[in-house]
């Protein structure tokens, strides 16, 4: 004769439960609170520099008059786009620009 084979009792332990949280519920920020990301831009203030790449190139030219003649650009640095201290941006920035980046001058001075 031959045992019949061994059967387990079907379980009979309780659902686990966990304790309540003492903890307070985490909180988000204020949706008016701006994210701190570190700045990838250059230092402001590098006259000739209008788009504050970190160089003066013929884009911070071009970007100088599309901005006097009022074409949309997606940001202009007014301080540094002001070569010549005129309190505008106007054409004769994108010029003293231009003779720059032609060697022609090799600074911007108040005129």
């Amino acid at each position: 004769q031959t045992d019949p084979p061994a059967t387990n009792p079907p379980a009979t332990n309780p659902p686990v439960t966990n304790p309540p949280s003492t903890s307070p519920p985490a909180t988000n920020p204020p949706a008016t609170q701006p994210a701190t990301v570190p700045s990838t831009q250059p230092p402001a203030g590098l006259k000739g520099d209008a788009d504050d790449d970190g160089e003066v190139n013929i884009t911070d030219a071009t970007w100088i008059q599309r901005y006097d003649i009022g074409i949309n650009i997606p940001y202009i640095n007014l301080d540094n786009a002001d070569v010549d201290y005129s309190g505008d941006v106007d054409i004769s920035d994108a010029t003293w620009v231009q003779r720059y980046l032609a060697g022609i001058i090799t600074e911007f001075k108040r005129r």
